[in-house]
């Protein structure tokens, strides 16, 4: 197998990757959206705000990172690693993780608030 082969499924992992958060991080945007709709503590709705703002930003951030591969690989470029891809790729796991924390923080704060 050729490098040029090994960096090309190396990018088809890292988008692959990409758009599994970027679903995962919907689906947690949805959720924390539902909770903050019926949950009527102050710091559990601004943990719940902060975090759709996680998510959000993280599906931009992924969605950038696809987008600046697939263009440099037109040009025949396939390295995620030398290229700022891979910041952006970690930069949207880390948004996403820091996120989601942040809404199971604020979904047990609630618990304990309500018991």
């Amino acid at each position: 197998m050729c490098a040029n082969n090994k960096k090309e499924k190396a990018a088809h992992i890292a988008v692959d990757l990409s758009k599994t958060l970027i679903n995962a991080s919907l689906i947690a945007f949805i959720t924390a959206g539902a909770f903050l709709r019926f949950t009527q503590i102050f710091i559990c709705q601004i943990l719940l705000i902060i975090s759709l703002i996680l998510f959000g930003t993280s599906c931009f951030v992924g969605g950038f990172a696809i987008s600046r591969l697939y263009k440099n690989a037109i040009d025949g470029d396939w390295n995620v690693k030398e290229n700022k891809q891979s910041c952006l790729f970690n930069a949207q796991a880390w948004l996403s993780l820091v996120g989601l924390v942040l809404l199971f923080i604020s979904l047990f704060l609630q618990f304990l608030f309500d018991y």
